[in-house]
């Protein structure tokens, strides 16, 4: 189970080359530490290295051109759960497009390290609110319990901070790690649908079709539509829909994209997920003018308490 967490701006976000723990900063330079002489790493993270690994320096800078291949490699390796065919056309599945910031973290000139920032927007009533989404934090299996992954998020949270962004969001399968980061969890939303008993008659209830290329222009513009006076939704592109539709091709027997059609038009859309014998409900987005729809509403379940 992935768990939101959600992190505000501190209060003296620190300003580019300005960060006092310099060698983490990205914006004054390479980073550089050496390994196990970091004065947060906790205890009890593995056995004592030898000298060699205690000596060997990690270097966090951005990612080069050249290393985007050897970065999308790390992460098949670390998210084995997913298949090849998504870290290839990954950049096409991202909200924005493209990663704003891409840091890698090297040990003797191989990448052992990766993190990545998307500086996005979600709508917020009228108006929409700038978050900072970090993703595809993995270390190489045979580099962990080293510090590399605290660095990489130390690195890329500076650089959030140094740009003024007022929250910072990601997921996270085992939230604790990242408390000592300003990580919270966030209330999560379960959602009811109610369907009908018998299939609905054509031409006269909602039709669910799979979505097919000459859809996507109206549901980009359903999405947009409907998501505008509301609270959280992703502002999304419709670069984003083209790749999530070129996804369900990777995945035909696990994720469904469902288009809701009525008297020949779209009036929303489903995707979900096949997961041990039952269906997980991924996104639903109704048209409030469509007839006699699939309802489905949000219902808020409290966040853990803090401390």
């Amino acid at each position: 189970m992935w768990i939101s967490l959600s992190r505000p701006a501190p209060n003296n976000a620190c300003k580019p080359g300005s960060c006092r723990e310099r060698r983490w900063c990205p914006a004054s330079g390479d980073a550089k530490s050496t390994q196990g002489s970091s004065p947060n790493r906790s205890p009890g993270r593995g056995p004592r290295r030898g000298a060699h690994e205690e000596n060997q320096v990690m270097n966090i800078a951005p990612l080069k051109p050249s290393d985007e291949s050897a970065a999308l490699a790390l992460m098949s390796a670390c998210f084995a759960e997913e298949p090849i065919e998504y870290f290839r056309s990954y950049h096409r599945l991202l909200p924005s497009g493209r990663p704003d910031v891409q840091l890698a973290a090297k040990v003797d000139d191989r990448l052992v390290g990766y993190i990545e920032c998307q500086w996005v927007e979600h709508y917020f009533g009228d108006r929409t609110l700038p978050v900072a989404n970090i993703g595809a934090l993995c270390t190489h299996p045979e580099f962990r319990r080293r510090g590399i992954a605290r660095g990489l998020l130390k690195a890329a949270l500076q650089r959030v901070d140094a740009d003024r962004h007022p929250l910072t969001g990601l997921h996270a399968a085992i939230p604790e790690p990242y408390r000592e980061h300003g990580f919270w969890p966030v209330p999560h939303t379960e959602f009811v649908a109610e369907v009908p008993d018998s299939p609905p008659v054509p031409d006269r209830g909602t039709l669910f079709e799979p979505v097919a290329d000459d859809d996507l222009d109206e549901l980009f513009d359903l999405y947009r539509h409907e998501n505008r006076q509301l609270l959280g939704p992703l502002v999304r592109t419709r670069r984003y829909f083209n790749g999530q539709h070129e996804w369900m091709s990777v995945l035909p027997r696990e994720v469904a994209w469902e288009t809701m059609r009525q008297i020949g038009r779209s009036v929303g859309y489903l995707r979900y997920r096949r997961e041990s014998g039952s269906l997980k409900v991924l996104e639903v987005v109704a048209s409030g003018r469509a007839r006699g729809r699939p309802r489905a509403g949000p219902r808020r379940a409290p966040a853990p308490p803090r401390g």
